[in-house]
């Protein structure tokens, strides 16, 4: 079965350990991280693994020749990237997602980006596998 290709828009403390969590992953694989400081140290991690990787921010991925499967949000600005996406799956602690979302089932502690990462990367397994 091929794995669903995901996205990870914010570069930060987030998305670094997300990459991390996803290259882990049997089923989705992470192509894609956008940020926007060029010379951040989640962009050159993520392009030393072979990731596409922009500076230009959120409206570089909606202009990919293909859209990935899955986008990790990890920014405030999700409200407004969403209706870009074919699925988003938001990880920002400091904003409450506009519906129900990955955040809504995570615990209260989920501030340990450890356990929020992982927990997203099991919530895109999820959706990876029942879209296949």
């Amino acid at each position: 079965m091929p794995k669903a290709t995901a996205a990870i828009v914010g570069s930060g403390n987030i998305g670094a350990d997300l990459l991390y969590e996803l290259l882990r992953s049997e089923v989705v694989e992470p192509r894609h991280m956008v940020g926007v400081d060029p010379a951040g140290e989640g962009p050159r991690r993520a392009a030393d693994l072979g990731l596409a990787v922009s500076h230009e921010g959120t409206d570089w991925l909606p202009a990919r020749p293909r859209l990935p499967d899955l986008v990790f949000e990890t920014t405030s600005l999700h409200v407004r990237n969403a209706p870009k996406y074919k699925a988003i799956i938001i990880l920002n602690p400091a904003e409450p997602p506009p519906t129900k979302g990955a955040g809504d089932f995570l615990p209260p502690y989920a501030g340990n980006l450890d356990i929020m990462t992982a927990a997203a990367v099991k919530v895109a397994e999820e959706i990876a596998g029942v879209r296949t």
